[in-house]
């Protein structure tokens, strides 16, 4: 993956940072009100999961990769999120 910093644009109400960042040979604009790094980091995690998904189904259109991706993304949020509601629910037990 490779990544062009394009720095910080100011926003009316907050700092936009730019990135390009390239993801299974494609090369894309972001941007987002987190730092660069988070971004780049975003970026090589989602480009590693399409490459793995690439080289384990061989022949998949990589609109079908990247809808797996987003799916198996979307399952570990909702996971994430029952987590977090569990143990938001015992801290609230345990006061």
């Amino acid at each position: 993956m490779t990544v062009k910093d394009q720095g910080p644009v100011n926003d009316a109400e907050q700092t936009v940072t730019t990135e390009k960042v390239e993801i299974c040979g494609d090369t894309y604009t972001i941007k987002g009100a987190v730092p660069a790094g988070c971004i780049r980091d975003l970026a090589a995690d989602v480009d590693r999961r399409m490459r793995g998904l690439q080289e384990k189904y061989q022949g998949l259109p990589i609109h079908r990769v990247a809808v797996l991706v987003a799916l198996n993304l979307a399952g570990e949020l909702y996971q994430a999120r029952k987590d977090n509601e569990e143990l938001l629910r015992l801290l609230e037990e345990a006061r």
